[in-house]
C-alpha cells in the first residue's frame, strides 16, 4: 500500500469485517467485489466523508514529515505504581488492529491507526458499548490500587521535623541573641618595642647586664 489511504481504501477496511461476517461463505475476490458494489451505491454524503478523511490523513502525514515533533524525556515510574486505566477506544483499538493486520498484511502502523479511527467514529453507541464497559471495569480496578499504592507509600515516607516553637524563633529574632558586631577600626597591632616596655625582665632604657668576669684577661 501507498503512502496514501484512499477513500475507497478506508471504506473497504471498514466494510471487509462486516461483509465477511454476513456471507462467511465468500471467497476473498468475491468479498473484494461486493464491497466495491457498496462502493459505487454509497451517497454523496458518505463518500464525501471518506475523501475528507483521506485527505485529512495525507495532510497530517505530511506535517509530520516536515516538522517531526521532539521526543520528550520519560519520567521513570515507580514499579510498583498501578497500572494505568484503559481507555474504550485503546480496548476497540486492540481488537480490531489485530484483525485488519491479519486480513491486510501491508498496512503500516500509522494506517492501522487512521483506520481504526475511522471505524471508531462511524461505531454505533451499541458498538461501542462492550468495549465502554471493559473501560468501566478497569478504571474501578485502577482506582482502588491507586488508594492502596498511595497509602503504602505515605506510610513509609520519613516524618517530617517538628516545627520550631514561638519561643525559640523569638530568641533566634532576638537582637540579643545576636552576637555583638564591630564597630569602628580594629585595635593597633602592638610593635616589637611595646612588648619589651610591657617585660617585666628587661627594661627598654637599660641595656642587659653584661656576664661577670672570670678574671682571665684577654
Amino acid at each position: 500500500m501507498g503512502e496514501r489511504l484512499t477513500p475507497f481504501m478506508l471504506f473497504f477496511c471498514e466494510e471487509k469485517s462486516a461483509v465477511q461476517a454476513v456471507h462467511p461463505q465468500l471467497a476473498p475476490h468475491e468479498v473484494s467485489a461486493l464491497i466495491a458494489e457498496k462502493w459505487k451505491t454509497l451517497s454523496p454524503e458518505k463518500s464525501r466523508a471518506y475523501s475528507v478523511l483521506s485527505a485529512t490523513y495525507a495532510e497530517q502525514k505530511k506535517t509530520a514529515l516536515t516538522n517531526p515533533k521532539k521526543r520528550k524525556e520519560r519520567r521513570e515510574k515507580d514499579p510498583k505504581a498501578p497500572k494505568s486505566a484503559t481507555s474504550a477506544y485503546m480496548y476497540f483499538s486492540k481488537h480490531h488492529r489485530m484483525l485488519l493486520k491479519q486480513e491486510n498484511s501491508d498496512l503500516t502502523f500509522g494506517d492501522l491507526g487512521k483506520t481504526v479511527g475511522a471505524m471508531w467514529n462511524a461505531a454505533s453507541p451499541e458498538e461501542k458499548k462492550p468495549f465502554e464497559d471493559l473501560a468501566a471495569e478497569d478504571k474501578t480496578r485502577y482506582t482502588t490500587e491507586l488508594v492502596d499504592y498511595k497509602s503504602c507509600v505515605e506510610s513509609q515516607a520519613p516524618a517530617a521535623p517538628p516545627p520550631p516553637d514561638a519561643a525559640t524563633t523569638a530568641r533566634a529574632a532576638s537582637p540579643a541573641a545576636r552576637p555583638p558586631s564591630r564597630v569602628g577600626p580594629p585595635p593597633p597591632i602592638p610593635t616589637p618595642l611595646a612588648v619589651l616596655a610591657r617585660s617585666p625582665l628587661v627594661s627598654p632604657a637599660e641595656p642587659p647586664p653584661l656576664p661577670p668576669s672570670s678574671g682571665v684577661l684577654s
